[in-house]
C-alpha cells in the first residue's frame, strides 16, 4: 500500500492549475469571451453600450491606462468606438448597434506592459 501513498500525492499536486482555469473562457457578465493569450476579454453589448471586460483566469484586470478600438459589423451596419476606462476593470463606448446573433466584432486592445492585442467575437 505504501508505494500508492507517493503517487496519490503527485496526482493531487498535478490536479491544483486545473482547478485555476475551471473559469477560464467562461463568460461572466453575459458576453462573448475572446483569449488574449496572457488574458481573457469579454465583450457585452446592452443599453446602448460596448464593454469589455478585462480578466486574467479569476482575476479581474484593471482598466486604468489601458485603451482600445472596437469595430462592430452587424446587419450590413460598421461602427468604430474608441474605448476607455469605464470601471475597475472594463473599457466601454457608447454605441448605436444592438447586440444580437450573428453579430462580428474586432477589437485591439492595449493594456500596460502588455503587448497589443487583437481579439475577435462573434455574438450568439
Amino acid at each position: 500500500m505504501r508505494p500508492m501513498l507517493p503517487a496519490l500525492l503527485l496526482a493531487a499536486f498535478l490536479a491544483q492549475p486545473a482547478l485555476a482555469h475551471d473559469d477560464h473562457g467562461k463568460p461572466r457578465w453575459g458576453g462573448v469571451v475572446a483569449d488574449a493569450g496572457e488574458f481573457q476579454a469579454e465583450l457585452v453589448i446592452k443599453a446602448g453600450q460596448a464593454k469589455i471586460y478585462l480578466s486574467h483566469h479569476a482575476d479581474m484586470l484593471p482598466s486604468q491606462g489601458a485603451s482600445g478600438k472596437l469595430t462592430l459589423l452587424a446587419g450590413g451596419k460598421k461602427e468604430e468606438l474608441v474605448l476607455k476606462p469605464v470601471s475597475d476593470s472594463a473599457l466601454g463606448a457608447a454605441t448605436t448597434l444592438k447586440s444580437g446573433k450573428g453579430v462580428k466584432a474586432v477589437a485591439v486592445l492595449q493594456l500596460p506592459g502588455q503587448p497589443v492585442a487583437t481579439l475577435r467575437y462573434t455574438l450568439k
